[in-house]
């Protein structure tokens, strides 16, 4: 995603039929399509992955973790919303649908397929888990950076199958559990210095590469991106549209970076302490790491 594109609002699309639900390890534990999408705007169809969050808040959650996952240097798929009907995607819950007839889905940009799952798909899940384990460490400044982001994001949720590898790049999705002392907060109060259960992606590096996994430098260099992070939630703050609940994800998605902004000085001794560096208890979860039921 480029720089440009990272500061135009993401693109508001509707289905083009027929599209394919996702079924056993590529779905998820979400309701989740694949198939092309069309803009509302302009624009050619794109191919995506979009899936029904139970909880409106994780799509401003989504949102935000995609948009500033690319401002440090992840691979992460573009983001969209995606507006369906109910005659469009019949599996979709009647909760899910907006007054006005539609339900609005979290939409990645299609990156390929994930050569794990194809080439292991007889695998067992510790061999699966393993193997990309091992391939995602091999390259530590990629991984300290994704360990680095997870840490800003309190993303307790990195296991293997929310990571994709299209033969040639590591690339980062699902961010709908992190966060989590954000959902249905008032973030103008929420303290910023709370942190998740665990941290995959920390753990798996410094297991693996104890002594060269880079993850205080990563800290170091992705908070040094605190004035992009807040730039853009101001940019976020000014987007519109004609559909007004993206507005409303817009405004939330905005209020979600600054609250990212606030935790980036944070980051490195956030780091440091996940993985031992030093003991101090400062730092604590401000509420549960597990969501609130929708």
């Amino acid at each position: 995603m480029s720089t440009e594109t990272l500061f135009s609002p993401p693109q508001v699309c509707i289905p083009l039929l027929p599209v394919d639900a996702l079924t056993g390890q590529e779905k998820g534990l979400c309701t989740a399509w694949e198939g092309e999408v069309l803009p509302l705007n302009e624009g050619d169809p794109i191919k995506c992955v979009f899936k029904h969050l139970s909880h409106p808040g994780k799509l401003a959650i989504e949102m935000a973790c995609t948009l500033a996952a690319t401002v440090l240097g992840n691979n992460t798929p573009a983001p969209c919303l995606v507006l369906a009907s109910k005659e469009q995607l019949p599996e979709l819950p009647e909760s899910a649908h907006q007054p006005g007839g539609f339900a609005i889905l979290f939409g990645s940009t299609y990156v390929g397929g994930n050569s794990f799952f194809e080439q292991l798909s007889q695998a067992s899940d510790a061999t699966l888990d393993n193997s990309v384990w091992n391939h995602f460490c091999s390259n530590a400044n990629t991984a300290a950076k994704g360990a680095a982001l997870d840490e800003l994001l309190a993303n307790w949720d990195r296991h293997s199958r929310n990571m994709r590898f299209d033969g040639t790049n590591w690339w980062l999705i699902d961010h709908d559990q992190a966060l989590a002392p954000a959902l249905n907060a008032d973030l103008s109060k929420l303290k910023a210095d709370f942190v998740a259960s665990h941290n995959l992606i920390a753990s798996q590096l410094n297991e693996r590469r104890r002594n060269d996994h880079q993850m205080p430098d990563a800290a170091r260099l992705a908070a040094q991106r605190q004035n992009q992070i807040q730039a853009l939630a101001a940019v976020a703050a000014k987007w519109t549209h004609a559909v007004p609940q993206a507005v409303d994800i817009w405004q939330q998605t905005s209020s979600l970076l600054e609250l990212l902004s606030r935790r980036m000085p944070m980051l490195q001794l956030m780091i440091n302490e996940r993985i031992g560096a030093n003991q101090s208890n400062n730092l604590k979860w401000t509420s549960s790491p597990t969501p609130p039921p929708p």
